[in-house]
C-alpha cells in the first residue's frame, strides 16, 4: 500500500521556497518511494500522519539543494546584501534539518530514524 502524499502546497506551507510546482512535486514523490521501499511500518500510521512524515521529508529533500531558497537563515547582511543559509549535515541524515527532525518526531514507529544504519543479524554456528 503506498504511503499518503501532501500536496505542493501543503509542503510550501512548511518551506519558503522559489521552486515550481513541478520541482516540489519531485521531492515529495522521492520522499514517498524512500518511506514505500525503506519504511513499510509507516504504512501502518494513520494516513494523516503519513502524509505529514511525507511532507516534513520532501521539505528536508528541498531544503538540501542549492540556491532552493530553503533552510534555516544562519546569517543576515543589509549593506551589500547577503544572506547565508545552513546546509545539511551529511551523515547526519534527516537529523541534519529541522524539517528532518520533524519527520523523525511525528515517526512513532522509529523507522526513519533506522533508514542507513547497519542491521543486526544472528548466525547459527
Amino acid at each position: 500500500m503506498a504511503v499518503a502524499k501532501p500536496t505542493v502546497a501543503a509542503v510550501r506551507v512548511v518551506i519558503s521556497t522559489t521552486l515550481a510546482e513541478d520541482a516540489v512535486q519531485s521531492p515529495i514523490d522521492d520522499a514517498a518511494a524512500l518511506i514505500d521501499g525503506q519504511c513499510a511500518c509507516i504504512s501502518t500510521l494513520p494516513p494523516e500522519t503519513q502524509e505529514a512524515i511525507v511532507k516534513w521529508v520532501a521539505a528536508h529533500l528541498i531544503s538540501t539543494v542549492k540556491n532552493a531558497g530553503g533552510g534555516t537563515i544562519t546569517s543576515d547582511r543589509l549593506g551589500d546584501a547577503a544572506r547565508t543559509y545552513a546546509t545539511a549535515g551529511f551523515g547526519k541524515q534527516l537529523a541534519s534539518s529541522a524539517y528532518g527532525q520533524n519527520a523523525l518526531l511525528l515517526d512513532s514507529t522509529g523507522c526513519l530514524a533506522r533508514l542507513g544504519k547497519a542491521r543486526a543479524t544472528i548466525e547459527r554456528v
